[in-house]
């Protein structure tokens, strides 16, 4: 993964699960008004008419995006990566308990280093623990196969892999590591572990 990461947790990302698919038109239409209160915020009251069409062309693909996701009569096979940002909206617009300040989101070492920190720790944990890792490396979809890599991705993991994965990494050696940015990576990574086991959350990362 080449790209920014953040991570975010919440008690349960099930609510978000249940709206895949669930015909909500409802919940289309709010969370489209929120995208619209956010480019209003964004632009101002009275947009000039570059800035009017501009407002358009992002509310028009706020709302085909947002049916995609929830008016689609089967979950899609393969989700789209920007579906990150619709989740993230969702959380608030359900006003779901959400924690974010965690080590992890605290500077850019993150940009390139998944790919070569789970090479890192590969030989020192559990099968179970390197396919945790890959998920938060390649992203995992929400009730689909796979992930449509446009640019963006998302990753989850429920409480209890975030607890099997925190116990698979807290034994490793940093003594070990080949790079000088890979004790701090994890160290980043633990403490965002731990703050999410603590909490009893679930674990959602968003990447682009």
């Amino acid at each position: 993964m080449s790209t920014r990461t953040f991570v975010l947790s919440v008690p349960s990302l099930d609510p978000i699960r249940e709206a895949i698919a669930s015909g909500d038109q409802q919940l289309v239409d709010a969370l489209v008004e929120v995208t619209r209160l956010e480019l209003e915020e964004e632009y101002g009251e009275e947009p000039d008419e570059d800035e009017q069409e501009e407002i358009d062309e992002q509310l028009e693909e706020a709302r085909e995006s947002l049916q995609e996701m929830i008016l689609c009569e089967t979950p899609p096979d393969k989700e789209p990566g920007e579906w990150n940002y619709l989740v993230t909206a969702m959380i608030d617009h359900l006003k779901l308990e959400k924690f974010w300040k965690y080590p992890i989101n605290e500077d850019w070492k993150h940009y390139y280093i998944w790919d070569p920190y789970r090479a890192e720790v590969e030989e020192q944990i559990a099968d179970d623990a390197q396919k945790l890792l890959q998920y938060l490396d390649e992203g995992r979809p929400l009730r689909g196969k796979a992930i449509e890599h446009d640019g963006c991705v998302f990753a989850w993991l429920s409480l209890a892999e975030v607890e099997t994965l925190l116990a698979a990494l807290e034994p490793v050696d940093p003594s070990k590591f080949s790079d000088e940015f890979f004790p701090d990576f994890h160290e980043q990574l633990l403490g965002t572990l731990r703050g999410i086991s603590k909490r009893k959350h679930e674990l959602f990362l968003k990447a682009h």
